[in-house]
């Protein structure tokens, strides 16, 4: 069968109370993975699919709406394509950063959002939010009723329960924040506690799969940055814009996880200093957290390592440092998910998509030439402005990045047949089983030699480049040490290498033969795509389809040994432990030897299966020809700061984009909208509108993600993709009409548009 990953990377923006909207999302998003993961074990563990969701689900007690929907659709396609849905980048900022936390969570534990339903309409309301000092009396400032008996003549479209809310704010505390941080800091610890606790081996995260979570922050005294000049020498400034890094990585060595129950204080941390709004909450503080933890009885042992590592703040200064919303200075944060996607390989065949949810779009049409009033030009420049700017650049370097791929992949067409000629000629037309270990590392060898004597001047390039890719790996081990440093001491190994000459260049060689851990996992991934090119989507051919499928099986596990390798990690450690001598060099030579020995053991059992002479040459081929393709293509794709020759497509998800049930964008489907987007904060009609809209949007979009991941399989073409999202759309409204007080009016008018649409389909196909 035909393996391939959906691999997503999520970007969330602020959006203040279309929070609730992109909760909705967020279940959505969270309910394919699962029901992709379910099916995957399914299909791994030998057993029939089509037995149905309930046989294989795991966890009876959650919602499992659109989840049962999502594993029928991967169902119908594993006939063609066995499709693993993975979210392994999530970014966010404000609203978008307290979700994409949530969703983080519930990814690498499993556990169910479930309970944040009532949380998001419940304590996303401005009677909730606001602190017990700053709520009015009766007869709080009723100086200003008349100007909110004004208001409530001129709302129009605002509900009753808007004015009313409205009016405690207007006439609540003025010149303090009217947001309690300390109370949401206790609502967000607690909605991660309802979350449940992590279990072991429950993970919608394949293993060896990093998940990473980018949370925004602006640091309001900033973090001095020393910047080299020529002259003067150097200068400082100060860095506000700042993001969180919390990860999970489930391997060999164990569970690595931030989301884990001992993690909650600093993912809530993160969620309350992203989404700290000005004017409505204070700054949060670390001693804010520490207050509400011992009132709680709890505690947050970690708290001073976690402020020195991740903020740089000494625990003298860190109790009262002051953060705020994330989205002052980076309300689009599309760089940190970029960055990330760079560095993650591929193993298996790969369709990634950079979604990002943006739940009122900006209009691209050209305002009236008016100038604003005061008041007006200073909430433009000070507060809307900095949060729309546009994203423009970045996806413009995405594309960019592209190009270069697409232009790649076709010189590498290009250039194979010539490269198979010249590996060819060493294998003899040797296409038998019968191989030894010696004889393989011996055409290994003799292959990689040619390669470089091949590629001539252009080896010198391709070599500086994989030597300072090692740097920046052990730089990453040894931050303390710094970069001339580290490179002097790589140096001094380099004159004890053994090479075939004394020339300095070969040294170098040798030594990178020792220590590039990189290398051999490229060759064998560099296989794994070979492998994926070879499958059939003939029915005629599943025999050969289930071969290549045993064959992947294994260069994964020899990527998982080569990857997991802790005594590769102890001898690259030793290189600044230890004084350079020939006697320790002898390990590091020896680490070498083995990362070869293990690519060859894993070629050598995939070629004495049963497979045909052709696929088996194929392989040989693939392997063997490897250095000449990595001498052709590392260069470039190191430049470009990539690690991996799959394209990036980027895709948004808001209301614009979602309209199989209601056209018009927000402006006919969201509630929350109005007010700047404030109007969700000041009734629960609205949000559990937006929340059941984000839903539907968050399903309608999941299905043409997945569609369009899979657009060149055959077979995908015959999916009823209207169906599916009828089906999708009813068990949403189906489970939502029973939980939501205020929308049956709106479930119903949602029903009536589904099946005017169903009609007029079936008259335009009759």
């Amino acid at each position: 069968m035909n393996e391939r990953e959906l691999r997503i990377a999520l970007v969330m923006y602020g959006g203040l109370s279309l929070a609730v909207y992109m909760h909705g999302i967020s279940k959505e998003i969270q309910k394919l993975v699962r029901a992709s993961k379910v099916l995957s074990a399914a299909i791994h563990s030998g057993s029939n699919p089509r037995a149905g969701y309930d046989a294989f689900n795991d966890d009876a007690d959650r919602e499992t709406d659109s989840e049962r929907v999502y594993f029928d659709l991967l169902q119908q396609l594993s006939m063609h394509v066995n499709l693993r849905v993975v979210v392994d980048v999530i970014s966010g900022t404000s609203a978008g950063g307290i979700n994409g936390i949530m969703l983080a969570r519930s990814l690498a534990h499993d556990l169910p959002l479930d309970q944040h339903r009532s949380m998001w309409l419940h304590n996303a309301d401005v009677t909730e939010l606001m602190d017990p000092g700053a709520l009015p009396t009766r007869w709080s400032k009723a100086y200003v009723r008349p100007v909110l008996w004004g208001l409530r003549r001129a709302a129009g479209r605002l509900a009753p329960e808007v004015i009313e809310n409205l009016s405690k704010l207007i006439r609540g505390r003025w010149w303090q924040p009217p947001f309690s941080g300390i109370d949401f800091y206790h609502k967000l610890v607690t909605a991660m506690r309802a979350m449940g606790d992590p279990q072991s081996g429950r993970s919608l995260v394949p293993y060896e799969h990093p998940l990473s979570l980018f949370v925004s922050l602006t640091d309001l005294f900033g973090q001095p940055m020393e910047i080299e000049l020529h002259s003067p020498a150097r200068l400082t400034e100060r860095v506000h814009q700042h993001s969180l890094e919390f990860t999970y990585r489930a391997g060999a060595a164990g569970v690595a996880s931030d989301f884990d129950s001992e993690g909650i204080p600093a993912l809530a941390f993160a969620a309350r200093a992203t989404s700290s709004y000005a004017g409505l909450f204070p700054p949060m503080t670390l001693a804010e957290a520490l207050s509400v933890l011992e009132a709680d009885g709890s505690a947050w042992p970690a708290h001073e390592e976690f402020f020195a590592t991740r903020l740089s703040l000494e625990p003298e200064i860190a109790q009262q440092w002051p953060f705020v919303d994330g989205g002052v200075l980076n309300n689009k944060p599309f760089k940190t998910a970029i960055d990330a996607i760079r560095t993650r390989p591929a193993s298996r065949k790969v369709a990634r998509r950079l979604l990002y949810v943006e739940p009122n779009p900006e209009s691209g049409n050209s305002p009236q030439p008016q100038s604003p009033s005061y008041f007006g030009l200073i909430k433009r420049t000070l507060v809307d402005l900095p949060g729309t700017e546009p994203i423009g650049e970045e996806l413009r370097q995405v594309a960019a990045a592209n190009a270069e791929i697409r232009a790649l992949s076709v010189l590498i067409s290009r250039v194979r047949p010539r490269i198979n000629n010249l590996v060819q000629n060493l294998l003899e037309d040797n296409t038998s089983a019968d191989i030894t270990a010696a004889q393989l590392a011996n055409l290994r060898n003799a292959a990689d030699r040619l390669a470089r004597e091949q590629a001539g001047y252009a080896f010198f390039s391709y070599h500086r480049i994989r030597f300072a890719q090692l740097l920046e790996q052990l730089h990453a081990q040894h931050p303390e040490l710094h970069a001339g440093a580290m490179s002097s001491r790589l140096m001094q190994w380099v004159e004890l290498t053994e090479a075939a000459t004394t020339d300095a260049h070969d040294k170098e060689v040798r030594l990178l033969d020792y220590l590039d851990r990189s290398f051999p996992i490229r060759r064998l991934r560099f296989v794994v795509r070979r492998v994926n090119e070879l499958y059939s989507h003939s029915h005629a051919e599943r025999d050969i389809n289930q071969a290549l499928n045993g064959i992947k099986e294994k260069l994964y596990n020899g990527i998982h040994m080569l990857e997991s390798d802790d005594g590769a990690t102890r001898a690259l450690g030793s290189l600044f432990t230890d004084a350079p001598s020939a006697a320790s060099l002898q390990p590091l030579a020896t680490l070498g030897a083995n990362a070869s020995n293990t690519c060859d053991q894993t070629l050598l059992a995939i070629v004495a299966g049963p497979i045909t002479d052709s696929i088996r040459n194929e392989l040989r081929l693939a392997y063997l020809s490897f250095s000449f393709f990595d001498v052709l293509t590392w260069p470039l794709i190191r430049s470009a700061g990539r690690s991996e020759l799959e394209q990036v497509k980027v895709v948004r998800l808001s209301p614009e984009d979602s309209q199989s049930i209601r056209r018009g964008g927000a402006d006919a489907t969201l509630k929350g909208t109005g007010l700047d987007n404030f109007a969700g904060f000041f009734s629960r009609a609205y949000r559990e509108n937006d929340y059941l809209w984000g839903r539907l949007h968050g399903a309608e979009r999941m299905v043409d993600l997945v569609l369009d991941a899979i657009a060149d399989v055959p077979g995908a073409a015959h999916i009823d993709t209207q169906a599916i999202k009828t089906s999708l759309f009813e068990s949403i409204l189906g489970q939502e009409s029973t939980q939501l007080e205020f929308c049956a009016a709106e479930i119903d008018k949602i029903r009536t548009e589904i099946a005017q649409a169903l009609a007029m389909s079936a008259e335009a196909k009759s």
